[in-house]
């Protein structure tokens, strides 16, 4: 496809303004204009995969006063013969891979080219060795944009699950699945796979369970007016869940584990008694609808989040002025996720406490994986934790009204209400994240005092394994009584001396009476030995016992 040339030159000056403003980011802008002036084999003009736009609105009914319906509207994306001033989407989502094309409308829409870094992670696929490890912009200098990290846990399902029981998986296995997710990830962006599934990374539990992690990107920019003129915001979510590939790219996990027969599936980090659901957009009302997601589903993407759940309830026009709920969405779905891997680790942990002594070096292994799993989360948490106390999400999320409607004291209740949900979510998140935090620190914890037990094992087993191989060489060592007396006669019979060895040939009786003589000669020295060593450290006992009574 050859792109829009003035888009791309006027999203290009864009990052170069902002490298002259900040130059300390240069090295991560230059590759997003490398990605951008690349040609993908997307047709000119044609509508980008994994994109949906939507317009929110309210409706009511005339006669009807209390009641408002939020509506969703989708737009084509980029749009097609439609005048850019009137073309005012709400809520973009974009699922999966980023093209080219996607990442200069997006940042035409929204005019945040920065936005892309942290979701692209360009030069964790392009560059054999980084450069860098720093990130393009410290938190404090993020504003409106905020990245946060969900996972998803899977498990390979056997007809009977007795046939296929979990084994620990070798660090060589975990590495192999590493370097297969940034080689998938490399796949994605070299065959411009737009809206594709992306996996930032996969930690295999063991033979038959791995965790996934992927991203939530989220960018809050000045949008159009609402019913009454006041501002509002446009929000737009990149989320790494898109449309699969099979048969064309290796998952990061089947070259470490995919037993022959078996695919994963995955366990839904629903809430209590709720089925996994599927948001869909009635085009006839434009409103949203919620249907149980079909049994047996397998994409990958994350659960139970969707934006158009967000948006989609009765106050979800009013929304978009609250940018926290926003968020809010995002951090409440992602606790959730947290919350069910951390409950497996903790079970894992549980089950490498009581080991045999052949799987204690397996054990140890599993733990200090989990250890390491578990701090890696514990990063992610916090950060979360410090985007919920983000003062700039609350600020944006002013009172505004959205409609000249006939009975205003029904709005003002309205918003009223949702200042109140707004604080109400915003103390659950936050005891939510510090619950999860110190969750963390106790499995660290429990790892750290399950590793030192199982290293004492190993320790005392290897202690063990000494004793008994000095044993046996204890017992090797006096089979030498028994031929160094006959090796030593038969060597002093042999000698060729006149003194030794007369004309007169000595019997075999000789030989045999001095090797006995000189085999219990031995015998009693071993014996005498013995008798001392015993009586030695009896007789520093019963000195010891003396000085001690009389002391």
């Amino acid at each position: 496809m050859s792109q829009n040339v003035g888009k791309v030159a006027l999203v290009a000056e864009n990052i170069r303004r902002l490298c002259q403003s900040r130059p300390e980011t240069a090295f991560y802008f230059q590759q997003l204009l490398n990605y951008i002036n690349t040609n993908s084999d997307l047709p000119h003009g044609s509508a980008i995969p994994g994109i949906r736009a939507f317009h929110i609105y309210e409706s009511r009914v005339q006669d009807t006063t209390t009641t408002a319906t939020t509506r969703l509207k989708q737009v084509d994306f980029p749009p097609v013969d439609v005048d850019p001033g009137t073309w005012d989407p709400s809520l973009v989502v974009v699922q999966g891979h980023l093209c080219p094309e996607a990442v200069v409308e997006l940042a035409l829409l929204c005019n945040l080219p920065q936005f892309f870094l942290g979701f692209l992670e360009l030069e964790r696929v392009r560059l054999k060795f980084r450069n860098s490890y720093e990130l393009p912009a410290l938190p404090s200098r993020r504003g409106n944009i905020v990245n946060i990290r969900l996972v998803s846990l899977w498990r390979f399902n056997s007809p009977r699950s007795r046939d296929y029981l979990p084994v620990n998986v070798e660090p060589g296995e975990r590495r192999e699945a590493d370097r297969a997710c940034r080689e998938y990830e490399k796949q994605l962006f070299e065959q411009y796979q737009a809206g594709a599934t992306r996996f930032r990374k996969v930690h295999l539990h063991d033979s038959k369970h791995f965790t996934v992690e992927q991203s939530v990107s989220l960018c809050v920019v000045p949008g159009g007016k609402g019913g009454n003129g006041a501002p509002r915001w446009r929000t737009i979510f990149l989320l790494d869940g898109g449309r699969d590939l099979p048969g064309l790219f290796q998952y990061p996990w089947n070259s470490a584990l995919r037993p022959p027969g078996l695919s994963p599936s995955l366990l839904s980090a629903v809430r209590y008694n709720e089925r996994a659901s599927s948001f869909s957009i009635d085009s006839t009302t434009n409103t949203i609808s919620k249907a149980a997601a079909p049994v047996g589903e397998n994409h990958f993407r994350m659960h139970p989040y969707d934006p158009l759940s967000v948006y989609g309830g009765v106050n979800g026009a009013r929304l978009l002025s609250r940018p926290f709920f926003a968020v809010a969405s995002v951090l409440a779905s992602a606790a959730v996720s947290w919350n069910q891997v951390l409950n497996f680790i903790e079970e894992d942990i549980a089950k490498h406490q009581d080991v045999t002594d052949e799987e204690t070096s397996s054990a140890l292994a599993q733990v200090r994986f989990n250890a390491g799993v578990i701090q890696r989360f514990q990063g992610f948490i916090q950060l979360d934790l410090e985007t919920i106390r983000d003062d700039s999400w609350h600020a944006m999320s002013i009172s505004h009204g959205f409609g000249n409607w006939n009975n205003g004291n029904n709005l003002d209740e309205v918003e009223i209400s949702l200042d109140k949900e707004q604080e109400t979510t915003f103390a659950e998140l936050v005891r939510d994240y510090e619950s999860l935090v110190t969750r963390c620190k106790s499995l660290t914890s429990r790892c750290e005092s399950s590793s030192s037990i199982l290293q004492s094992a190993i320790g005392l087993l290897e202690s063990q394994e000494s004793r008994r191989q000095s044993e046996e060489v204890n017992k090797v060592t006096k089979l030498a009584f028994f031929f160094i007396p006959v090796s030593l006669v038969s060597s002093v019979f042999g000698m060729n001396v006149i003194e030794i060895n007369p004309e007169s040939v000595p019997s075999i009786w000789h030989f045999v009476v001095t090797s006995v003589l000189l085999l219990l000669l031995c015998v009693f020295l071993d014996l005498a030995y013995e008798w001392f060593s015993r009586a030695s450290k009896g007789i520093n006992i019963l000195f010891r016992s003396y000085h001690f009574f009389r002391g």
